[in-house]
């Protein structure tokens, strides 16, 4: 309370400073005018209470008072002996006003470094900012940037240093750089207020500098080592900042005898702060030549001749000027309390001060400058090299992409840039660092290498490219996968190559009769697969809308070539997975957030009437009518249309009528559990569709996920879990579940997502939720049983004030949303909801909370179960299964091979695989099968592992289902999915399985590395 009682009088004398400036401003800062030259006229300017003072210093000693000459000769002694008579009768305004008069008279120079000061630190400034400017520059798209935490600082950072330097402005406006007496009070009170405030402001931006810095290396450094050092070192910065911080802010009682204590007339003390302020500016020279100094060894391990291993150490080390100049400030700091002059001692203080601080700034950009440098000269050789080629008629043209795809390749300026992508796991050689160093504009953090060619391969390149050329193709995509998946230091240069590389050299449009020969009729030609791989990996390098164009060709060429296909053979099962990659595609297309523009509204036109030609042409392809194969295709192109343009007309998909779905009753099971979720009972068993998120699980037509669908309604599983990101799950369960009888419809239930990923960019209101209501409503055909909310970071509080809002549609629109649940959410920010919540609307208003939960990653178990009691809320857990590695064909395998060719792994399973590895250990996890398979065959033969597995998640008593994924189409487990009711795990069972599944090695659990904490 009491620093809060500081920091608000430190805003009012912010405010005092401001309404001092004009009247300040409006009065001569040397107030001079009307002094008199003259000895006889010398005492009438002299202050009353001075004057008896003045004329007994000048009468005992050699002067007379009509002797200006002698009198100014002797000044010094003169002022000195009537100061000490005027202490009794004086002020030290009255004083400093005695001096004035009489320096003034003897026309003594009057010291004035304001202006010098201000010319030095101005272009000092211009320059800083032309360095941040180019560091920012160098982040940008155009060069191949990415912001990061070092970037964040450095902006917090430069922001300071504008403040500051606005304040050094304004200080010397107010007489900062001038002799005290030449000022009046108000012009010194404010020049003292600024200073103290300054201080503050040197050790945050200071600080802000040096956390960047350490950011910077531990965006580049990958050994964990040397990045536990870094973190030290952060804490370090933070401490040395808070301390300084509170002591500043308790140096004097009360708060303003700062700055009002040199006119004596306020009472008051002050901490003598003279020994802390030489250890904090040492300690701050120390870290200064810690952080410069701190990559010196990792640099030093490069594997590379001396002369780039210096140029690369140099880029680091010129960071020690920074440290040059926190020592010349030294040189002043012991005037900062003791001053008698302080407007014009504290000058040279606050101009090296300033100094450092744009030093900082400067040496923290440096790499980022370097970097812009380089790509610039980079861009103009290879515009020299395109003109040259073009110039020989050597340049490639291009006239079969759409508008979109040249419009793309513009806004690269018509620049091809080669990336050579390069991994290390032992020591980095200098040039991939010298170039990290000139281009860190990219993530770095991991044992991934980058590395940029100059138009010549080095020779330590050259028995890769021999690895790379001879690599079986098998071999060569798991060596790939194993790259990207060490994350985004790997991933982001992969797929910038290939978008660069599809932007140089776009795809040819293949000719309909290549693409389907007229012999071929149900097989399907090597030319269209190429085809169809080519423009799979124009969409999956994020270009989705360059993409619509192949695929309108594609759709547009089957009817041209007068193609035929039959249920089932080979040309209709690879037109289904084209429809799936249209899903897809579309997906990557709205989760873009493209502007709505006329362009891609053709584009997408241009599709949608590809789709309508050839249902035409199904239904009139001869006596046996051809199927329509994309139906799903043509849905999520629909959606995408009324979702970009509402204005835009969007008639129901061509092929489909509105046929009634018919089930049948007699399958349902009579023993599946149901739990209350709001106001609907529902099995406690739900259907996951996640598969539909992405084309790796494989792709059905629509008729097969319909049938899919009937099947696990009419055993009883009515409630599938999807959500907005899951491809066209939404569309699918909607259009399927109002083609049901109406009879039925009600008893079909949807839970679904809204996924909030990034910040939202404007306030929360009702309109900005029952719009993301609308949405998801309106893509399941009209209402939605359960909404579940994920955010990203829960220190943005939106998300309290929306779930109030979520909750309060349930009750002013329940034709939309029946009840609103949680996603991923932990233990005490759950817990945090729900109060919020109670406090707003007077109940909890949550019915349930998304996490994962398995025998693997029991971390529910921890906090979660008790806040969900508490509360009331029950838990949906998905992983229950670990991806599929829970069942009897794992069991008494050898450790899976993550990108095996031969015994490939769904995505699933290699994000669990991780999972089992933080669990224990491979062998520990057939152990637990084992246990499993034991407990499995007491209970009788229909029974799994995988049942019982399933079996112990839903007995634990805050769990109210478990989400098991269904390939829609492709396979099916549901009638062994429903073996998990029917029977119970014993006191005896439950034991043996956690003593498998949680011994001794239960804090794995807890382990940092997951990526989501429950507990």
């Amino acid at each position: 309370m009491h620093l809060l009682l500081q920091a608000v009088r430190f805003s009012a004398s912010l405010a005092i400073c401001a309404a001092l400036l004009p009247s300040v401003l409006a009065e001569p800062l040397a107030a001079s005018v009307g002094l008199t030259r003259s000895s006889a006229q010398l005492t009438t300017q002299l202050p009353q209470c001075s004057v008896s003072c003045f004329e007994s210093a000048v009468n005992n000693s050699t002067c007379s008072t009509s002797d200006l000459s002698c009198i100014c000769q002797n000044q010094s002694q003169l002022l000195k002996k009537s100061a000490s008579c005027a202490l009794t009768n004086c002020t030290i305004s009255e004083e400093l006003e005695t001096k004035k008069v009489v320096k003034t008279a003897c026309g003594e120079p009057v010291r004035n470094d304001g202006n010098r000061d201000r010319a030095i630190y101005w272009s000092l400034f211009a320059v800083t900012m032309v360095s941040f400017g180019c560091r920012m520059l160098a982040r940008t798209d155009r060069f191949g940037g990415t912001m990061w935490w070092d970037d964040y600082f450095i902006v917090a950072s430069s922001a300071v240093a504008l403040a500051v330097t606005i304040g050094a402005e304004i200080m010397v406006i107010f007489g900062l750089g001038q002799e005290t007496w030449m000022l009046n009070p108000t012009q010194i009170t404010v020049v003292l207020i600024l200073f103290y405030i300054a201080e503050f402001a040197y050790v945050i931006e200071s600080s802000l500098t040096k956390v960047s810095i350490v950011c910077l290396y531990l965006r580049i450094f990958p050994k964990k080592g040397f990045r536990r050092m870094c973190f030290a070192l952060l804490a370090l910065i933070a401490c040395f900042c808070i301390v300084f911080v509170v002591s500043l802010l308790c140096y004097c009682q009360p708060f303003s005898y700062v700055w009002t204590r040199w006119d004596g007339r306020m009472h008051g003390k002050c901490i003598d702060m003279t020994a802390q302020t030489w250890v904090c500016a040492v300690m701050n020279i120390v870290l200064d030549v810690f952080i410069f100094l701190l990559p010196i060894p990792q640099l030093l391990k490069l594997e590379t001749n001396w002369k780039t291993k210096i140029g690369v150490i140099l880029v680091f080390l010129l960071g020690l000027f920074v440290t040059i100049c926190s020592i010349a400030r030294l040189r002043f700091l012991s005037s900062w309390a003791s001053s008698s002059n302080p407007t014009y001692d504290y000058s040279d203080l606050a101009l090296w001060s300033l100094i450092e601080l744009y030093a900082g700034v400067i040496c923290a950009c440096l790499p980022g400058m370097t970097s812009l440098f380089r790509r610039i000269k980079h861009q103009h050789t290879e515009k020299k090299k395109s003109s040259a080629a073009n110039s020989m008629g050597g340049s490639r043209m291009f006239t079969g992409a759409s508008s979109g795809l040249r419009s793309f390749a513009k806004n690269d300026a018509g620049i091809v840039k080669t990336t050579n992508i390069s991994v290390s796991y032992g020591a980095r050689s200098a040039d991939s660092l010298s170039d990290e160093v000139e281009l860190m504009d990219r993530e770095m953090g991991t044992s991934a290498t980058r590395k940029f060619t100059r138009g010549e391969v080095p020779e330590s390149n050259m028995m890769d490219d021999v690895l790379i050329s001879n690599l079986p193709p098998a071999l060569l995509r798991s060596a790939l996968r194993t790259l990207i998946s060490q994350g985004a230091a790997t991933q982001r240069p992969f797929v910038e190559h290939i978008r660069t590389q599809l932007l140089g050299s776009p795809p040819a449009f293949t000719d309909a009769t290549v693409l389907f020969p007229p012999v071929n009729h149900g097989l399907v030609s090597q030319e269209c697969l190429r085809y169809i791989a080519s423009t799979r990996c124009i969409f999956s390098s994020k270009l989705a809308k360059e993409a619509l164009p192949y695929l309108t060709h594609f759709v547009k060429c089957l009817r041209e070539a007068r193609a035929r296909w039959a249920t089932g053979d080979e040309l209709d099962k690879v037109l289904d997975q084209v429809s799936g990659d249209i899903v897809q595609a579309v997906q990557a297309l709205k989760e873009s957030k493209p502007e709505a523009t006329s362009a891609v509204f053709e584009e997408l036109q241009g599709l949608l009437a590809s789709f309508e030609a050839i249902s035409s042409y199904c239904s009139s392809a001869g006596p046996q009518a051809l199927g329509y194969p994309f139906t799903r295709a043509e849905r999520q192109v629909r959606d995408v249309i009324g979702l970009l343009y509402p204005g835009a007309a969007a008639s129901p998909p061509s092929s489909q009528a509105a046929k009634i779905i018919s089930i049948s009753a007699t399958r349902r099971r009579a023993d599946i559990e149901t739990f209350q979720l709001g106001p609907h009972r529902v099995p406690r068993v739900f259907n996951g569709l996640w598969q539909l998120a992405s084309p790796a699980w494989g792709s059905a037509s629509a008729e097969s996920q319909e049938a899919a669908l009937a099947e696990l309604v009419e055993l009883g599983l009515n409630t599938a879990d999807m959500a907005d990101h899951y491809g066209d799950a939404e569309l699918i369960y909607g259009d399927f579940r109002n083609r049901l009888p109406a009879d039925m419809r009600d008893a079909v239930h949807a839970a679904t997502k809204w996924c909030v990923f990034g910040p939202i960019g404007q306030p929360v209101t009702t309109q900005y939720v029952l719009q993301a209501v609308r949405e998801r409503s309106r893509r399941l055909g009209g209402r939605v049983e359960l909404l579940q909310f994920h955010w990203h970071d829960y220190s943005s509080k939106e998300y309290l004030d929306i779930l109030v809002q979520l909750v309060r549609i349930t009750q002013t629109h329940p034709e939309l949303v029946s009840a609103i649940g949680l996603c991923n959410f932990d233990a005490q920010h759950t817990e945090e909801a729900c109060k919020y919540l109670v406090e707003k609307t007077g109940a909890v208003g949550l019915v349930s909370n998304q996490v994962q939960f398995s025998l693997v990653d029991s971390r529910p178990l921890q906090s979660m179960s008790a806040v969900c009691e508490k509360f009331g809320i029950k838990l949906l857990t998905y992983g229950s299964l670990c991806g599929g590695f829970i069942s009897p064909k794992w069991l008494g395998q050898l450790t899976p091979e993550l990108y095996s060719e031969t015994r490939q792994l769904t995505p699933s399973q290699r994000k669990y695989f991780d999972m089992v590895q933080t669990w224990g250990s491979w062998h520990e996890f057939q152990a637990l099968l084992e246990t499993l398979s034991s407990v499995a065959a007491k209970h009788g033969e229909k029974i799994s592992l995988t049942n019982i597995a399933s079996r112990w998640v839903l007995q634990q008593p805050a769990v109210g289902a478990i989400i098991v994924g269904n390939r829609l189409g492709v396979s099916s487990h549901a009638v062994e999915n429903l073996n998990i009711f029917g029977f119970e795990l014993d006191a005896h069972d439950m034991a043996s399985i956690e003593r498998a599944a949680l011994g001794e090695d239960a804090k794995a659990l807890l382990a940092p590395d997951l990526r989501t904490d429950f507990n």
